[in-house]
């Protein structure tokens, strides 16, 4: 396992700035003094709609890109029992424009930077 985590980290140590130069992407990071086990790196759009259309491009290729949070908490209709409402506009902007990458070491780098063509693309 610790052979793992390290690959991981080794990998999203390279793959991260290829994200962060992208004008509009911001790639969340580990606060100081921190080391995360990185199994996804973690991006914030501009928009949702920015979002939805590279998501369009990318969800059903098989590269692992994806949505870790669809809504805010307060939002998800089966936890209304639990959970009262709630103005949460932070947290509602962060599930809506943020998507998550694979950094599994079977997403090859090939397959890795076509994630990043397209996300250059539409973050012109």
């Amino acid at each position: 396992l610790r052979d793992f985590q390290q690959t991981l980290v080794r990998q999203a140590a390279i793959r991260g700035p290829q994200l962060s130069v992208i004008p509009g992407v911001t790639l969340l990071q580990d606060p100081p003094g921190a080391l995360g086990t990185w199994p996804v790196l973690m991006i914030q759009l501009p928009d949702e709609h920015l979002r939805d259309r590279i998501l369009g491009r990318l969800w059903g290729a098989g590269l692992g890109v994806a949505r870790m949070f669809a809504y805010a908490i307060p939002d998800y209709d089966d936890l209304q029992p639990w959970v009262s409402p709630s103005l949460v506009p932070n947290a509602r902007r962060f599930a809506a424009c943020s998507l998550t990458i694979s950094n599994s070491p079977w997403l090859d780098d090939d397959r890795f930077n076509y994630i990043l063509t397209v996300l250059s693309q539409h973050c012109r």
